[in-house]
């Protein structure tokens, strides 16, 4: 296994799962997929995550999954470093879907705290325990309090990290007093998951992001973490600046709607989501435009 130092930091992107709409299935684009992946990878992203959010995971079928992260795995090699999204409400599930997962060997998973259920700290840590002893893969914690509606705590992350196949924290929404707490008391990875905080928590000493606005310029978010590595903090204030505009625009609308409208504006994919969210819509993509312009070439 790769260790966590080498794999877990830099710039992930959770991959838009690109659809073609010329049927009423809206089946799975792998040849855009692909493409899209062949093109993040040569900007400098350091790894994948399959099947997320972004990647409108809870609206695809496991064998649309499992198909995608197949795809994925066949285009960019054993090597590359290739996570898969998991949002299961209930363990049971969860565990049953994560051995499936761990056959496809991902370097991780990607792990919500269990949505709409609220439960305790003491059910979190048994749910990502019971996932973790199913798969045997490397687990990221993904905490974002505003789509599940719970947050896991420090102390929680503490006890669940005495198992080094927790790996990394991917976190939303954090306060400074939390994302500097997260860093100086576990000894997890953590991973800026709102991508308005990339450069903030890589001040702090972060170890990266995963974002999905870097599917827009990735090679700006790449620049602006190898500056900050570099101690060059005022180059890469400037590159963080000139992306706010963007990310604001990627995100003025549900998620991953405006970054598909992006991208099919540029040829990449058609612009196609699946209910219940509906394509960008016209002040959107005009906004995006806008914003594409200032980021200059």
């Amino acid at each position: 296994m790769t260790t966590a130092e080498s794999v877990f930091e830099s710039i992930w992107v959770p991959i838009v799962t690109p659809f073609r709409d010329d049927d009423a299935e809206q089946k799975v684009d792998h040849v855009a997929l692909r493409r899209l992946a062949r093109s993040l990878v040569n900007s400098g992203i350091r790894g994948l995550v399959a099947c997320a959010t972004t990647g409108e995971g809870s609206s695809l079928s496991q064998a649309e999954q499992i198909a995608v992260f197949r795809s994925l795995r066949e285009e960019l090699g054993a090597d590359y470093p290739l996570a898969i999204g998991m949002a299961e409400t209930a363990t049971a599930p969860a565990r049953a879907l994560a051995r499936e997962f761990a056959a496809l060997q991902p370097t991780a998973l990607l792990v919500s705290v269990p949505p709409y259920l609220r439960p305790s700290q003491d059910g979190m840590r048994a749910h990502f325990e019971a996932i973790v002893e199913a798969s045997d893969v490397p687990l990221i914690v993904y905490n974002i309090p505003y789509r599940t509606g719970a947050s896991i705590d420090v102390a929680t992350l503490q006890a669940l990290a005495r198992d080094a196949r927790v790996v990394a924290v991917k976190e939303c929404g954090a306060s400074l007093e939390r994302l500097h707490a997260l860093l100086t008391q576990t000894r997890l990875r953590v991973l800026a998951g709102d991508d308005a905080q990339i450069f903030s928590l890589l001040c702090l000493g972060g170890h990266g992001a995963i974002s999905a606005a870097a599917h827009v310029r990735p090679d700006l978010y790449v620049q602006m973490y190898s500056l900050l590595k570099a101690q060059l903090l005022n180059e890469a204030r400037a590159i963080s600046r000139k992306l706010q505009p963007m990310i604001a625009a990627l995100f003025a609308e549900p998620n991953p709607a405006p970054i598909k409208a992006l991208l099919a504006a540029q040829g990449l994919m058609q612009d196609a989501v699946r209910l219940p969210l509906l394509p960008a819509s016209e002040a959107c993509v005009e906004r995006l435009q806008e914003a594409w312009k200032g980021l200059g070439q």
